[in-house]
């Protein structure tokens, strides 16, 4: 009995301890500041390592997101020069028609975005695994049209697919601190590198289905789900697996940095949860605390189609024939 006691009070010390410790370590990492997190971040990682190539592979994966995305704006307004295109659905390069098939990715964009909530259901990868199978469904349908609706119907469903492209945000919540921002630009630069090319009609909208492709058989070999939703979903040892694996070089759990993430996405769900309700309530935009945001971005996505790259992209060739440059050639050149 009394080595029971004694045992029964040996484990009751070390449950403490372990209590005790874990507050430190809490209120050490709540006195942390911004700066004190970004310096820990960059000392617990060197790029020059199995941890850096990780991240390259995870910034290509979703860089082909963003490629793809561009792609749509090179090719939609190439093939509008391309007389085949026009000879065989039989509408003209400018007016109602050629409008609407423009105006029906930003609409299917819209449909999809609400949908984008399913992120906190099915994970990051999963809504854009899906968004992706929906691309090439979209491009394969635009590319093997058989009439003017059939085309339209694809358009609108790549809008719809490119919304579940949950890319900006799976970024923002994989990077190591200090790199956030410099990877979510490289990311959103990714845009660029698919908006350069095109030369025919069914060609270059079978290519909008390849990035999406490579997306769909890499994405999850190659990028690992997010630590915030995993945090979300309470399944914190894998979310801090993954911190580890691809914030720090050494990829031990024991790395300060690890509990300070872990920290950090624990605080930032806290206040989500009191701001949000289930991932399908989108009261919380219309409310006084996120109206000014949401005012903000509306604003940003107006602009945003202001600010003449999409109308020079769809519109650049019936603005060429207004001005007398008829030739295809010509044209594609511009």
């Amino acid at each position: 009995m009394g080595d029971t006691g004694k045992e029964n009070r040996e484990l009751g010390d070390i449950d403490n301890l372990k209590q005790a410790t874990e507050y430190t370590e809490a209120i050490v990492i709540t006195r942390l500041t911004e700066e004190d997190v970004h310096k820990l971040s960059r000392e617990s990682l060197t790029l020059k390592s199995r941890t850096g190539w990780r991240l390259a592979m995870i910034l290509f994966v979703q860089g082909c997101n963003q490629a793809g995305y561009g792609v749509d704006w090179a090719v939609i307004g190439g093939i509008n020069a391309l007389p085949a295109l026009h000879a065989y659905f039989g509408f003209g390069y400018s007016g109602s028609t050629i409008g609407v098939i423009n105006a029906l990715m930003t609409i299917g964009t819209v449909c999809g975005a609400p949908f984008l909530g399913l992120a906190d259901v099915i994970g990051r990868r999963g809504v854009n695994f899906a968004g992706n199978v929906i691309v090439v469904f979209a491009a394969l349908l635009q590319a093997w049209a058989k009439n003017t609706e059939m085309f339209m119907a694809g358009r609108f469903f790549m809008g719809f697919g490119t919304a579940l492209m949950s890319s900006s945000q799976y970024m923002a919540e994989i990077s190591p601190i200090h790199l956030r921002g410099r990877l979510v630009g490289v990311f959103g630069a990714c845009f660029q590198v698919g908006s350069l090319g095109n030369y025919s009609w069914r060609i270059p909208l079978l290519l909008q289905a390849g990035l999406a492709l490579v997306v769909c058989v890499t994405i999850y070999p190659l990028t690992p789900e997010s630590p915030r939703y995993l945090v979300k979903v309470d399944k914190r040892d894998a979310a801090k697996h993954v911190v580890a694996k691809y914030h720090t070089t050494s990829g031990n759990l024991d790395e300060p940095l690890v509990n300070v993430v872990i920290n950090q996405i624990d605080e930032s769900l806290e206040n989500e949860k009191a701001l949000a309700g289930a991932w399908w309530d989108y009261r919380v935009f219309f409310t006084k605390t996120v109206g000014f945001r949401m005012v903000v971005l509306t604003l940003y996505s107006v602009f945003q189609q202001w600010n003449g790259g999409g109308i020079i992209t769809y519109y650049l060739t019936p603005a060429l024939l207004m001005v007398g440059i008829k030739k295809p050639m010509e044209q594609l050149g511009m």
